[in-house]
Order: structure tokens, then sequence, then C-alpha cells
């Protein structure tokens, strides 16, 4: 059985594009520093969090983030 896990490259391209950081987020939508470190960790965060995070860039779920295969 595949293990899927988030893949946030969209995220981080997409902050790029708007000329934004990671650490934007954490003040803007009052995300704990925990959050943030899943993120780049490449870990689950709740999808209100991610809801949050599409409003405020003004996009989709599928823009910021994918489930893929886990390396091994």
């Amino acid at each position: 059985m595949k293990t899927l896990v988030p893949d946030y490259s969209g995220l981080r391209m997409r902050l790029a594009k708007e000329k934004k950081h990671l650490t934007d987020l954490r003040q803007i939508e009052k995300m704990s520093s925990g959050t943030l470190t899943k993120i780049n960790a490449e870990e689950f965060v709740h999808m209100k969090v991610l809801a949050k995070i599409c409003a405020y860039l003004d996009c989709e779920l599928e823009d910021i983030v994918k489930l893929v295969e886990e390396k091994k």
C-alpha cells in the first residue's frame, strides 16, 4: 500500500510569485511557528489552515498542496 504525504511546493511557488515568504503567512493568518515547521517538513497540517492560506492567496487548494507518494 502506498503512503501519501503532502507536497507544498505549489505554496512556495505561489508565495515566490507574489514576492512573499512563508513567514508572512504567520503574521497575517496568525499561524503558529509549529504549523510553519510542519509545512517546511512536508507534514500534514489542519485543513482549516490550508483554507486560510487559500483565502489569503486567492487560490484553490490544489494550487498550494498535492499528495505524493512517500519517498523511501
